[in-house]
């Protein structure tokens, strides 16, 4: 031996691939839970996180094909009128 010690690092698995996209509500789901720990945190830590988030939701509500978003939108608007 040459007298190095030698140290195991841990490996991450790689994540798993999901077999279905997120879904808008997991991502509102997640945004909600993200802003309750920048609220009790205090710090700043966790604001890239919410921004990435944000723009993740936004992203994802304009995915999809015209009709679908035009059937969100009125969902939308029909639950807003109730």
């Amino acid at each position: 031996m040459t007298g190095r010690s030698t140290s195991v690092v841990p490996v991450r698995p790689a994540a798993l691939p999901r077999p279905e996209p997120v879904t808008v509500a997991e991502i509102e789901e997640a945004i909600v839970v993200v802003a309750l720990a920048v609220s009790r945190d205090g710090t700043d830590a966790y604001l890239p996180i919410l921004d990435r988030l944000e723009a993740e939701l936004a992203q994802a509500k304009r995915a999809g094909s015209p009709r679908e978003r035009a059937e969100r939108l009125l969902r939308a608007l029909t639950v807003e009128v109730r």
